[in-house]
């Protein structure tokens, strides 16, 4: 395994070394596979990384030296950066790390909840929702439309005067109509009364064509984001 010596060893070739940081899991104490390198001038900096970057050390691979770093693995180049290369890249990792968790929050709307299950039938269980006051959310309309009939997913977005409701069958769907039928008023939104209707058939084609196809563009887009993070933590190791 690679210690502070065999780091230093390698190293140690461009100048001369002021410190050394190998970084370790607090569990296993086992080195996460990178380190931090403090040297005595800049320029020693820059000639480590033009000597090591993209290249495996005799280290690595020769039994025989004194240094000899056994492998825990497949054998990689080295990825050597610069400190300034290295906060980039650390600060870029940050950003898709936020992006990532704001699209693993959304997952739970556009894929678990929108994704609609391949062959299953729609037909009947979805309510167009029509005169919303700009100033309503999500979560309010959930609430509301539960008091009725527990909805499978309502896609809405905020400023929209209109809204789609999902139920799991049809039967959820009728018992939302019939119950809202004799409590109009408890559907109301501020001075505005929410009016709704049952979508035509023509209309749940279209509308499950445009949200499966929203799905399948959702889900690249947070593959690319994906492989960007690794492309960002293999920068970092």
């Amino acid at each position: 395994l690679i210690n502070h010596e065999i780091v230093a060893a390698i190293f140690a070739k461009t100048g001369r070394i002021l410190h050394i940081s190998l970084p370790r899991y607090p569990e296993s104490k086992k080195p996460k596979g990178f380190a931090f390198i403090e040297y005595e001038t800049a320029e020693m900096a820059y000639e480590c990384v033009q000597k090591f970057n993209g290249v495996i050390p005799a280290e690595f691979m020769n039994p025989d030296k004194k240094h000899y770093a056994a492998p825990d693995g497949q054998i990689q180049a080295l990825k050597v950066l610069s400190m300034d290369e290295w906060l980039g890249c650390k600060k870029e990792f940050k950003v898709l790390m936020k992006e990532i968790e704001e699209l693993n929050e959304m997952g739970g709307e556009k894929i678990a909840e929108k994704g609609l299950e391949t062959g299953t039938s729609y037909n009947g269980c979805m309510i167009k929702l029509e005169n919303i006051v700009e100033n309503a959310t999500k979560q309010s309309l959930r609430i509301l439309v539960a008091q009725f009939a527990r909805p499978e997913y309502i896609d809405y977005k905020r400023g929209s005067t209109y809204a789609i409701i999902r139920f799991a069958k049809p039967s959820l769907a009728e018992t939302f109509l019939e119950k809202y039928k004799s409590k109009k008023e408890i559907l109301a939104l501020g001075k505005k009364e929410i009016t709704l209707r049952k979508l035509t058939k023509e209309e749940e084609d279209d509308y499950l064509l445009l949200a499966n196809k929203q799905k399948q563009e959702f889900q690249a887009y947070r593959a690319g984001k994906r492989k960007k993070i690794e492309e960002a933590k293999i920068q970092l190791n």
